[in-house]
């Protein structure tokens, strides 16, 4: 069974997707909603902005909206000009309404007569996202008993300052679908929506013929369960009499990929790459990233067409793990200075080298970590301490306890391991520790006395002791 992460169709406060086991199909909602109508909000009684949080003046502590609607156009069970009050349930499954905005509604009649709900993981929508629904409601009722097989076919984006967001509907896209022994072409109309009426009971595979430049993402299934098809094309199955849908969430075919050097062309693993707009980033910005492999290889994907500077570290922050600054493509800490990466739909820009010019010094230490019995101890945390400060050097010691770590050359530190257990009770066979229960586990941490070390010169040897024995049992 598959559990769809749905971007929510109407305005969540604080709460942007909902995770649902099913979705019906706009034949099915339709036959199972007792009042179908667009229809627009007149007023509410609380207010929301796109981002889901209420507007100044409109306090809101959890719980129902209250929406004013009027019928603009009746499908089932209502009158053109008729007046409904929402009284809607708003989370993430459920989410609220906007004062002057249009949308589809498929509800319940609420507990007092003239109101109504809408259904958590249904199909109530704004306008702009039902031309599938709108397609089969108007062709009622002619449509009302004939099998249907519909899709959407979107470019969506995750826009580095909006988020996941629909781009634009695919219009005029070949669609083939197979099943039955048939060989069905159809082709999506100008809102993205294919459909084929009349087909018998069975599986079917659905295969778009995805546009130059982009992807699919996702598929999205509706009123009918994910059916096995072949390799490119997505499987669902149809019931006879029934409505299913199979819609495709599409992607710019976007990628950057190459290798991370110090100035000698040797590797750097383990650091943050990412793509930063060349306008600049907001508090609220997502910034495509990713880190080094062992090689020093990258790869950014799934992220929109744009101008971008490619850099290293954009945290800016210097350690022995990460011994430079931020460094911008091909290899300078001056923005001003950085190469401007152009990046359009379907664009795979390989075999990049970004190359950090300097490398603060540093050196190594390493050694082991054990308990007091002389066992080692795996899957330790090693600390710098410095008076009441702690910080994480973001290593863990290997099965036989060892460790090494890089520190900045010339940084007096204090080097402290930490040990940690998690389990379902207390152990019986670590005594030597102190549980702090919580509500499901119960925690224990040790930590060794902080041992000082000099960073001018590498050392090796180091032993790092854990107070008390191991436990008994690994």
């Amino acid at each position: 069974m598959w559990a769809w992460l749905v971007l929510i169709a109407f305005t969540a406060p604080s709460l942007w997707a909902c995770t649902c086991f099913s979705w019906p199909s706009a034949k099915g909602a339709w036959e199972t909603s007792p009042l179908v109508f667009l229809g627009h909000v007149e007023r509410t009684d609380v207010e929301f902005d796109e981002s889901g949080d209420p507007l100044p003046g409109h306090e809101w502590q959890g719980g129902d909206q209250k929406a004013w609607i009027k019928v603009d156009e009746a499908f089932k069970g209502t009158q053109v000009d008729a007046e409904i009050l929402l009284e809607q349930p708003v989370h993430s499954c459920s989410s609220g309404v906007r004062a002057g905005e249009h949308y589809l509604f498929y509800l319940d009649p609420g507990q007092k007569k003239g109101t109504g709900v809408a259904r958590g993981c249904h199909r109530s929508r704004q306008v702009e996202q039902a031309a599938d629904d709108l397609l089969f409601l108007r062709a009622l009722p002619r449509a009302a008993k004939r099998s249907r097989l519909s899709g959407e076919l979107e470019l969506d984006e995750d826009s580095l300052a909006k988020g996941f967001r629909r781009v634009r509907k695919l219009g005029g896209v070949p669609v083939r679908i197979r099943g039955a022994g048939q060989l069905i072409e159809t082709i999506t109309n100008a809102d993205g929506v294919y459909e084929v009426y009349d087909l018998p009971e069975g599986s079917y595979s659905v295969e778009p013929e995805v546009p130059k430049g982009l992807v699919i993402r996702f598929p999205m299934y509706a009123g009918g369960a994910q059916a096995p098809g072949p390799a490119n094309r997505f499987g669902i199955s149809l019931s006879s009499g029934a409505g299913a849908s199979l819609s495709f969430s599409l992607r710019e075919d976007n990628l950057v990929s190459g290798r991370l050097v110090d100035p000698a062309g040797k590797p750097i693993a383990g650091i943050e790459i990412a793509l930063e707009p060349v306008e600049g980033i907001t508090p609220s910005s997502r910034v495509p990233n990713t880190r080094t492999k062992d090689d020093g290889t990258f790869l950014i994907e799934e992220f929109p067409s744009g101008d971008f500077l490619l850099v290293a570290n954009n945290s800016g922050s210097i350690s022995g793990r990460v011994p430079f600054g931020r460094v911008y493509f091909p290899g300078s800490v001056d923005r001003e200075k950085a190469q401007v990466l152009p990046i359009s739909a379907g664009k795979h820009m390989e075999g990049v080298v970004l190359t950090v010019p300097k490398l603060e010094p540093t050196v190594t230490l390493s050694g082991k970590v054990q308990f007091s019995d002389g066992r080692p101890a795996a899957e330790a945390n090693l600390y710098l301490v410095s008076g009441d400060k702690r910080e994480s050097l973001f290593v863990n010691t290997e099965s036989n306890g060892a460790f090494q770590v890089s520190l900045l050359t010339g940084q007096p530190v204090w080097l402290q391991a930490e040990w940690h257990m998690v389990s379902r009770t207390p152990r019986a066979d670590c005594p030597q520790l102190t549980w702090t229960k919580g509500n499901a586990y119960a925690v224990a941490d040790i930590k060794s006395e902080p041992v000082p070390v000099s960073a001018e010169t590498n050392q090796a040897g180091l032993i790092l002791t854990l107070p008390g024995p191991a436990c008994k049992t690994p």
